[in-house]
């Protein structure tokens, strides 16, 4: 067959669902990772790239390997932390290649493909990939609701970054073209739009301060508020849940402060 042959269009409301993507590059040490990456972004339709801290960018090497892609490069945006990249998204997934102590909700590429094609909204989701060599530390997969695992061979383990991003991508965009039945859930309006990675963040923070206050940490601080952002992030809260939560916060700090000044 000729190449043209395997090229498929996606309908309207699927590319709206694949321009909400951002693909995320943290602390890329090649610069011709991030122009693969780009190319593997273009095969598949993708075209929103955001990079974190790379070691070496512009580059012509990511030039060179992005063949042709260069308006992803042009248009990548930059973010000194993963947090900040990632602040107004509504749902956030990290890639990585182990299992951790902690039980994240973990998907293979096919899962997070149905994930994502049933998410509503109109914030964008981010795709997150980690450092060639060490992938992802925990506080960065802290902000991410789920985890991304690709199921390849134990005795050939390494994947290239790049295409680690194109077997997600790829299992996106074979999720829209096989549905053709079930358009994805694109623009849904909620009274209440889930909560952004920035808001959830500044709940976090506020309930740590908390229980730090009331001496709630009895060992590892840093575990236990592990497992309570996991518990959160699997409800999944809109930004009035948010709300609501900090507002219980403040009531709970105002009462701290009174009893306080009676003792």
């Amino acid at each position: 067959r000729q190449p043209h042959e395997f090229c498929m269009i996606v309908s309207e409301a699927q590319m709206q669902l694949l321009n909400r993507i951002r693909i995320v590059l943290v602390n890329t040490s090649h610069p011709g990772n991030i122009g693969a990456t780009a190319r593997a972004m273009a095969n598949m339709g993708l075209t929103k790239l955001v990079l974190v801290q790379p070691l070496e960018y512009p580059s012509m090497q990511a030039t060179a390997r992005a063949a042709g892609a260069d308006d992803i490069l042009d248009d990548a945006e930059l973010f000194p932390s993963l947090a900040k990249a990632v602040a107004d998204c509504s749902h956030v997934y990290g890639t990585t290649a182990r299992l951790r102590s902690i039980t994240w909700p973990e998907y293979t590429p096919q899962e997070l493909a149905e994930q994502v094609r049933e998410s509503d909204g109109d914030q964008d989701i981010a795709l997150v990939f980690g450092r060639e060599r060490s992938g992802l530390t925990n506080e960065e997969l802290d902000l991410c609701q789920a985890l991304v695992h690709i199921p390849v061979d134990d005795r050939h383990s390494s994947l290239n970054l790049a295409s680690a991003v194109m077997v997600v991508a790829f299992s996106i965009r074979s999720a829209l073209l096989v549905a053709k039945t079930r358009e994805p859930i694109i623009g849904k309006k909620h009274a209440s739009p889930v909560a952004t990675s920035e808001q959830i963040q500044f709940y976090f923070n506020a309930l740590d301060t908390l229980l730090n206050k009331i001496s709630f940490y009895k060992g590892n601080a840093t575990r236990v508020m592990r497992k309570l952002r996991r518990l959160y992030y699997k409800a999944e809260p809109s930004q009035e849940d948010v709300r609501i939560l900090l507002g219980t916060i403040s009531a709970i700090n105002a009462e701290l402060e009174k009893g306080e000044k009676k003792s």
